[in-house]
C-alpha cells in the first residue's frame, strides 16, 4: 500500500480536482493510518462533493480511529 500511495500522491498533484483521484488517494493513506493526512484529503475531496456520504463517512472515521485499532484478544 506504500507504494499506492506515492502514486496517488503524485496523481493528486497532477490532478488536484480529480474527485476519484482525491478519494482514492484519501483512502490510501487511511489504509496505511496516516489519519491526519487522510483527513485533510478528505475535506478537499468533501469541498468538491460536499454532500457524499462516503466522503463525510470517511473523514469520520480517520478522525475515530479507536474501533478501527482495537484487537479482539
Amino acid at each position: 500500500y506504500e507504494e499506492a500511495v506515492k502514486w496517488y500522491e503524485n496523481a493528486y498533484k497532477l490532478n488536484p480536482n480529480s474527485p476519484t483521484v482525491i478519494a482514492n488517494y484519501a483512502q490510501m493513506l487511511q489504509i496505511t493510518q496516516q489519519y491526519e493526512k487522510s483527513n485533510q484529503i478528505y475535506a478537499a475531496y468533501l469541498k468538491l462533493n460536499p454532500d457524499s456520504k462516503m466522503g463525510i463517512n470517511q473523514q469520520k472515521a480517520t478522525v475515530n480511529t479507536a474501533p478501527f485499532l482495537e484487537t479482539k484478544d
